[in-house]
């Protein structure tokens, strides 16, 4: 709602067929990692996961980018490449882990999942032109709207949620809402691996 006002105050330039494709494709992606995030977040540890999901979905824009026109500069890959430790050391919690505490972590091979479909949807929305304004974060989160009901349908037999959960989830929308559409404005400005 928040974004279809915005979209409405703010109407895009231009709309081709790739500014809605794309970010309707990026939509999926999120709509179907979305339950995986916080499946995730829960089976834990956090300290494990976030940073693992957080590594793949900046090493994922990285390698793919060449192929669609989005190098890096030396100096941004090289950034890409300390991050690899920086993740390592703070999945250890307190200490350096061992290779295979690392690779038999249950978090990890969640995280690669989560964070490969959401470098692979930052990625979708760079094909998406600036023209388009606010419309492809509209159409992101549009998407997960209408996706997202038939997976929480599977997981509760209640089709509204209690008021609890209704709250909470007012304000996990508005911040999601914020922080797409300014991820979307940098998305449609540079090189997702960057973002």
């Amino acid at each position: 709602v928040f974004l279809g006002v915005v979209v409405l105050l703010r109407p895009p330039e231009v709309v081709r067929l790739a500014d809605v494709l794309w970010p309707v494709g990026a939509g999926l992606m999120t709509a179907v990692t979305r339950p995986l995030l916080y499946l995730g977040m829960a089976r834990g540890p956090v300290a494990v996961f976030a940073p693992g999901y957080g590594l793949t979905m900046i090493v994922v824009p990285a390698i793919v980018g060449p192929f669609i026109g989005q190098n890096l500069a030396p100096i941004e890959l090289l950034g890409v490449l300390l991050a690899i430790p920086a993740v390592v050391l703070l999945s250890g919690e307190g200490r350096v882990p061992r290779a295979s505490e690392f690779l038999r972590s249950p978090a990890i091979g969640l995280a690669v999942v989560v964070g490969t479909s959401i470098g692979m949807a930052g990625v979708f929305i760079t094909q998406a032109a600036p023209e388009s304004g606010d419309l492809p974060a509209f159409l992101v989160l549009a998407t997960g709207a209408l996706v997202l009901p038939f997976a929480a349908r599977r997981q509760s037999q209640r089709l509204w949620p209690e008021r609890v959960v209704r709250r909470y989830g007012m304000v996990l929308g508005f911040t999601s809402s914020v922080a797409f559409l300014l991820s979307t404005a940098a998305y449609l400005r540079g090189s997702a691996a960057v973002v």
